[in-house]
């Protein structure tokens, strides 16, 4: 079986990242301080683990609530604010929950919508905006956080957000008519695809507006930089 491994790139350095007891991991953030975020699991049946490293140290994080079994840490920002989502199962009831992670306060929330199943945080921006991905009984559905005030970001129902800049620009994915990468701001909504390919999806964005993700063929990566004519720069396996 496929076992993933996370890893930095530093310029021309390619660094392994050492989980301890880990059978695999994923890196999901990291902050301008060289700060991870991600998650990873020790054993195929094994339930996952959230971690921070910090300037080489190894920090587990896991939520500290009655009933957890799984925890994933997946945005990071400046402040060293972590975001993330739990699994807990109490009385007979699998549940997930967003979380913040602020120093050593620990937050959980869940979005207030009507019939909502599971709160998943994916992204934070040094303003301390939230997005992330909630469910109902049919469909996934993103979410913006600003304090205690809860957002539907996109005008399709399974529009769905990874990151924020802090600009309030959000990258994600939408299903209508296959799936798409999109960049959302206060004006506008633009797809993204790849150019010749049905699947794309946009996970990170940064302050100047540049894009990573992947698209299907060959499961390969994407940088798109914003120019005068829009350009998405595939990037090969090795």
């Amino acid at each position: 079986s496929t076992v993933s491994r996370a890893f930095m790139k530093d310029g021309a350095s390619f660094t392994i990242l050492d989980i301890p007891d880990s059978l695999s991991s994923v890196a999901s953030g990291i902050n301008n301080a060289g700060q991870i975020v991600g998650r990873f699991q020790q054993s195929p049946q094994g339930f996952g683990h959230g971690f921070l490293i910090n300037k080489g140290v190894f920090t587990q994080i896991d939520a500290p609530y009655a009933g957890v079994f799984e925890t994933a840490a997946y945005g990071i920002n400046e402040k060293g604010q972590i975001v993330g989502a739990f699994d807990d199962f109490i009385n007979g009831k699998h549940g997930q929950h967003g979380f913040l992670k602020d120093g050593d306060q620990f937050i959980r929330f869940d979005v207030p919508f009507p019939d909502a199943l599971f709160t998943r945080a994916t992204g934070i921006n040094d303003a301390g905006q939230i997005v992330g991905v909630w469910q109902d009984a049919t469909s996934l559905h993103g979410f913006l956080k600003v304090g205690d005030t809860y957002t539907s970001t996109s005008p399709f129902v399974t529009g769905i957000p990874f990151d924020i800049n802090d600009l309030g620009q959000m990258v994600g994915y939408v299903i209508k008519g296959g799936q798409h990468g999109f960049l959302q701001d206060t004006n506008s909504y633009t797809f993204i695809d790849v150019p010749g390919d049905p699947t794309t999806a946009a996970y990170g964005i940064n302050n100047k507006g540049q894009i990573v993700g992947t698209f299907h063929s060959g499961g390969r990566g994407f940088l798109a930089t914003p120019v005068s004519s829009p350009l998405v720069v595939p990037i090969n396996n090795p």
